[in-house]
C-alpha cells in the first residue's frame, strides 16, 4: 500500500504499466471533519466503493477479502 498526503485540488494519477496513456485521475475535491470528497476522472474504468466491490465478489473469493 502507498500512503500519500494530498491537499484540496491535488490528486494522483493511476495507470497500468502496459498502457500508461489510459489513466484514472483521483482528485481531492473537499475536506470535511471525518472525511474527504474525491473526484474520479478516466475513461474505461468502473469505480465502486470497496465494500460493494468486496460484497459482490469482484475482489476474489469472499474468504480472501481480508488477506
Amino acid at each position: 500500500m502507498l500512503k500519500l498526503q494530498r491537499l484540496r485540488q491535488q490528486g494522483v494519477v493511476v495507470h497500468s504499466n502496459d498502457k500508461p496513456e489510459d489513466t484514472l485521475t483521483i482528485t481531492v475535491l473537499e475536506t470535511v471533519p471525518g472525511g474527504v470528497g474525491l473526484g474520479f476522472d478516466g475513461d474505461g474504468f468502473r469505480v465502486v466503493r470497496s465494500e460493494i466491490y468486496n460484497d459482490r465478489g469482484y475482489g476474489g473469493h469472499k474468504d480472501d477479502r481480508n488477506k
